[in-house]
């Protein structure tokens, strides 16, 4: 039961997320997903272009974003927090389908207070948010 709470205060401290298509918050676990596009290269799906939506359809990939032999991969944004999170990630990698790259940036936003709000000014007063789905955390 203590994992438990150690999870719960962790989600709390990181939400609200951004949803990378609407640029609206994501304020609770059960609004978020994370999604991926991912491709069969030396026959491993590798992803690129991971990203926090609303779970929603309406916030997420769509069919005409795809590439001939490309995918899209998802999970609820509640499997990412806590023990379990942490190790499917670190399972990602070992299995070359997620790089080191998508996995910090991942882990940073899910579990460091304040990185969220940090990176999304940031990248405001950057220049480099759009919000048509496509070109978030580029």
């Amino acid at each position: 039961m203590q994992l438990e709470s150690k999870i719960n205060i962790r989600r709390t401290e990181v939400l609200p997320l951004r949803c990378e298509a609407c640029g609206d918050h994501i304020s609770t676990v059960e609004q978020g997903w994370v999604e991926w596009i991912d491709r069969l290269e030396n026959g491993h799906r590798v992803a690129r272009r991971v990203r926090i939506v609303h779970v929603t359809r309406a916030c997420r990939y769509r069919s005409d974003v795809l590439q001939p032999g490309e995918g899209v991969g998802d999970r609820a944004l509640g499997d990412f927090f806590g023990d379990n999170g942490m190790s499917l990630l670190f399972e990602k990698i070992s299995e070359g389908q997620f790089s080191q790259d998508i996995v910090c940036e991942l882990l940073k936003r899910l579990y460091v207070a304040d990185y969220e709000k940090w990176i999304w000014n940031h990248k405001l007063h950057a220049g480099r948010i759009y919000w048509n789905g496509d070109a978030a955390w580029r």
